[in-house]
């Protein structure tokens, strides 16, 4: 079975919205976050765009409507042909400085009460019960086994060329494409359906 491969804006700047990504997945369709839109104009400085493939619009509408008395910092919603919809939330402002951070790929330096907000731990990718420490965790404490593990990866000791254990944003890559999304989601879902 194929596994998504998540933005690094879902894996740092997601969770910092107050959402767990694994149960907006189950309930709600969440795909995958962004920095940006490449079909949609923004004046936020520091904007995160979620993107959802709901299987109930009338559950997911109510996730709106809840969202938006939750939070002053979901800002817009708008929908993509095929069922994508996009919400928009603007960083909230006492995180600013730990998101120029993360577009600057200095995950050693985001600030403690944003690491904080991230998850510490998530299910062993060993299939045992036992939980492991997260990625986010491993990244920020730059964990010997970590970067050894990076090191393997990437043939060459990404501490040296960064400082850090793990890439920087790629823009491109954190930029939301709905195209391309969309043919990588049915490529993603091609692959699952085969195994």
């Amino acid at each position: 079975m194929n596994r998504w491969k998540q933005t690094n804006t879902t894996l740092f700047l997601v969770p910092i919205l107050g959402h767990d990504t694994t149960l907006l997945t189950k309930e709600y369709g969440f795909i995958d976050g962004f920095m940006a839109d490449a079909d949609k104009e923004t004046s936020y400085l520091y904007p995160v765009f979620l993107v959802f493939k709901p299987e109930d619009l009338g559950d997911f509408q109510d996730f709106v409507d809840r969202e938006y008395l939750r939070t002053s910092d979901l800002v817009l919603d708008y929908d993509y042909d095929g069922g994508f919809v996009v919400l928009v939330y603007q960083f909230p402002d006492k995180f600013q400085k730990d998101y120029r951070r993360f577009k600057q790929g200095k995950y050693s330096k985001l600030s403690l009460e944003f690491s904080a907000r991230l998850p510490a731990y998530e299910k062993s990718s060993s299939g045992n019960n036992i939980p492991e420490m997260s990625i986010q965790r491993r990244i920020i404490l730059q964990t010997p086994e970590f970067i050894e593990s990076m090191m393997e990866i990437v043939g060459e000791d990404i501490m040296k060329i960064t400082g850090e254990c793990w890439s920087i944003p790629k823009m491109e890559d954190e930029t939301l494409d709905i195209g391309k999304l969309k043919r990588r989601l049915k490529k993603y879902q091609l692959g699952n359906n085969n195994t």
